[in-house]
């Protein structure tokens, strides 16, 4: 509600009791209270934004990067080949060799050939991939690396999704480190490329028991006290937590 400060001085003046300008007025003050109610919702989790975790989305050739390098894992992966045919253009082909079908990052050259397709998160080839390996059971979900600098532990990635009383759905993605006496690597966390671009350290990635110790004991707990402390841990409708990626760092 908006007030008319001339209206209620004219409407003032044939009020003296002021009866009905009280009641504006208080109305006004209730609504505001109410915005600001709003507002504190929208806004009561910004004490764990950190602007560093975003400086990727600004670099759209670092992203695309990651989604050639992504397939081209997946790939090898399910025995199929992802290769290289000259700037900007791959050619993907299926395990008996017989379907090759050609992808680019450059959207002006697939506009010009026909045969080409435009390489991005919602071509039908990356949608599968996705699709595939975020249904993984938590205990396959993981490799190891040499650790970037000498300390041993693990970096783990859930996907978030917390649903509010009026149905209002948030997504995010939550990262998580330790090491080895279970205490959190701050660092890992907020540069976990250092992680995923580490060479592979030639040994197993723990047993599927261990893993899950560690989760149960260290991560899931660290993970809901974070998720109380960005305001989410006892949404009303509650939240859900999967695991979609798992570091092993080891020295």
């Amino acid at each position: 509600m908006q007030l008319n400060y001339a209206g209620l001085y004219s409407e003032a003046l044939n009020d003296p009791l002021l009866k009905r300008t009280r009641v504006e007025l208080e109305t006004a003050m209730s609504n505001a209270v109410e915005a600001r109610k709003v507002v504190f919702e929208l806004f009561q989790d910004l004490d764990g934004f950190r602007l560093d975790d975003y400086k990727a989305m600004g670099n759209p050739e670092e992203g695309m990067g990651a989604l050639v390098r992504f397939i081209s894992d997946a790939a090898s992966a399910e025995g199929e080949t992802f290769t290289g045919r000259g700037e900007n253009l791959f050619a993907w082909i299926d395990k008996d060799g017989r379907t090759e079908t050609l992808l680019t990052t450059e959207r002006e050259l697939s506009l010009q050939k026909e045969n080409v397709q435009l390489l991005g998160l919602d071509h039908p080839l990356v949608t599968a991939y996705l699709k595939k390996f975020r249904e993984l059971p938590p205990e396959e979900v993981g490799l190891c690396v040499r650790s970037p600098d000498g300390t041993e532990g693990v970096l783990a990635v859930w996907a978030v999704e917390a649903r509010g009383d009026r149905g209002q759905v948030k997504r995010m993605i939550i990262t998580l480190g330790v090491d080895g006496e279970g205490k959190r690597h701050v660092e890992w966390e907020r540069q976990p490329e250092k992680l995923w671009r580490s060479p592979p350290s030639g040994q197993n990635v723990r047993e599927a028991d261990k893993k899950l110790t560690i989760l149960r004991n260290s991560l899931e707990p660290m993970l809901q006290r974070e998720l109380e402390h960005r305001c989410l841990g006892k949404v009303p409708r509650g939240f859900e937590a999967k695991l979609i990626a798992w570091v092993e760092a080891v020295g």
